[in-house]
């Protein structure tokens, strides 16, 4: 169930004050019937643990970023559901005078700016309460026609009317509560309105397109085999 914590009064939180919404992340494991050939997947994916995000936010932009936690030795190697949930990347959307979508990677010492498309949502009538919230569905659609496309669906409150979620995933209108992408499911663990935190967009970095980056991904990941 989602925790709610308000510093204020609703109605007077939206505004330019800024909030903070945290995400736990699940792997969507194979049913037990289901066989994984690959030894090491099926290792990966029993070992996998959830992870924990947090994203600040106003009604114009946010920052969503990997929640820091005490590790220790046992929690070394990796983390399938860390991995997949975007590693330690940190995304950074705008709808301001200067609209961005972007993460910064900050893999082998360089920072990228990593532009990324908009996701399209169809807004669908079903609902259900997830907490106290009463969410609404919404899927996104396959504009590139792909014949394996799955649709990513997300569950927004639109009494909380931020246009805002977890990873890549914002432009519906209320906050995304929940969300399950086929790979993981996102659930809003907390909120908390009317933080003193700030939005630090992230200005150093050399600027590049999601295209690009997983061009130069695979080149690297190829020449390393």
């Amino acid at each position: 169930m989602v925790k709610y914590i308000f510093f204020l009064a609703v109605s007077v939180a939206f505004g330019q004050k800024v909030n903070k919404a945290t995400y736990e992340i699940i792997l969507n494991k194979p049913e037990k019937t289901t066989k994984v050939k690959n030894i090491r997947a099926q290792l990966l994916i029993e070992d996998a643990k959830n992870v924990e995000y947090e994203m600040l936010f106003n009604l114009v932009e946010s920052y969503y970023f990997e929640k820091e936690v005490l590790k220790n030795d046992f929690e070394k190697g990796i983390n399938l559901t860390k991995v997949l949930a975007g590693n330690n990347n940190k995304y950074y959307t705008s709808y301001g005078k200067e609209q961005n979508c972007f993460y910064l990677n900050e893999t082998e010492g360089d920072n990228l700016f990593v532009s990324y498309k908009k996701v399209v949502w169809k807004l669908l009538q079903e609902s259900k309460k997830i907490g106290d919230l009463l969410c609404y569905k919404a899927e996104t659609l396959n504009i590139n026609k792909s014949k394996k496309f799955r649709p990513t669906v997300a569950w927004y409150a639109p009494e909380i009317p931020y246009s805002f979620g977890p990873n890549k995933y914002h432009g519906l209108p209320g906050l995304i509560v929940q969300l399950n992408n086929n790979t993981l499911t996102y659930n809003l663990k907390k909120i908390e309105f009317s933080i003193s935190d700030k939005i630090k967009k992230p200005k150093k970095g050399k600027r590049i397109t999601e295209e690009e980056f997983l061009k130069e991904f695979y080149k690297k990941y190829s020449d390393k085999k």
